[in-house]
């Protein structure tokens, strides 16, 4: 359930998630946001959401994605209730949910 937490997150603010589930293993220690299209803006504005900094380049064309996120083991220290961040930063100035007044 956690993953299902994150994804309506970044859905609720405004990004459009297109698959999450389980990870293949959970041994990953550090939650991480990876660009997979060389645009690390996009991989960093998703770890703003989330309140993270673990940010890494590894473009793959082959997943049809932006970015990726993988939970690790340190999420329930930064999450509270729910899989959300405790304190997610203001909005980025580009959002286009403030300028429709959302």
């Amino acid at each position: 359930g956690v993953a299902r937490g994150v994804t309506d997150q970044l859905r609720d603010a405004g990004f459009d998630v297109v698959q999450w589930g389980n990870a293949r293993s959970f041994d990953q220690d550090s939650t991480v946001v990876i660009d997979r299209v060389g645009r690390p803006d996009f991989a960093e504005a998703v770890a703003n959401e989330m309140g993270i900094h673990n940010v890494l380049t590894s473009p793959d064309s082959n997943l049809f994605v932006d970015v990726s996120v993988l939970l690790g083991r340190d999420w329930s220290e930064l999450a509270g209730e729910g899989g959300r961040a405790r304190n997610p930063p203001a909005r980025a100035p580009w959002d286009p949910r403030g300028w429709l007044g959302r």
